[in-house]
């Protein structure tokens, strides 16, 4: 927040326009269509990962980590790999959205982003590729809905919602 260079409070405004040779991708349906593409793919790479022997090793780590250190393998290069593969789909995520809004802010590193990431993921399916891609369409057309029928406590239904979503099905939606 202190770096002026870089915006500080006020953040990093008038992103230019993603290219590619000569053509900008504007908010239009072409950009809608890459960022769908790319979703599809960063899916299918964590789908082939989670059906590889690096995805048994994964699963081995959420079960009992002593025994799969046990069996040879560098509990701590699998945790750091995972980490690093976890923050470069963020980037990915977060530099397509930057693009889209086309201004970046302090207080996007803040607890409220983090936050509705995670209720996505509950609302969605803990445990699963695809439960937190259904998350976020769940929650956000539903928010949508409700801040246009319900203007004055559309956020408190809306954190009903999930809370009964979490109660009563605690493995989220697809789960």
């Amino acid at each position: 927040r202190g770096w002026y260079y870089l915006g500080g409070q006020n953040g990093i405004p008038s992103i230019p326009q993603m290219t590619l040779g000569h053509y900008e991708f504007d908010q239009g349906n072409l950009y809608y269509y890459m960022c769908l593409v790319t979703l599809v793919l960063v899916y299918a790479l964590c789908r082939f990962l989670t059906r590889s022997q690096f995805g048994l090793a994964l699963a081995g780590l959420r079960q009992q980590e002593e025994r799969v250190a046990f069996f040879g393998y560098r509990v701590q290069h699998i945790k750091t790999l995972v980490f690093t593969l976890g923050g470069a789909i963020a980037g990915l995520a977060g530099g397509l959205y930057t693009f889209h809004e086309g201004f970046v802010w302090p207080n996007m590193v803040g607890v409220a982003l983090s936050t509705q990431i995670v209720l996505y993921a509950l609302f969605g399916g803990v445990g699963t590729l695809i439960g937190p891609v259904f998350g976020v369409i769940g929650i956000e057309i539903l928010g949508y809905w409700l801040s246009d029928n319900y203007r004055e406590i559309w956020p408190i239904i809306l954190g009903l919602v999930l809370l009964l979503v979490i109660l009563l099905r605690p493995t989220g939606i697809v789960g």
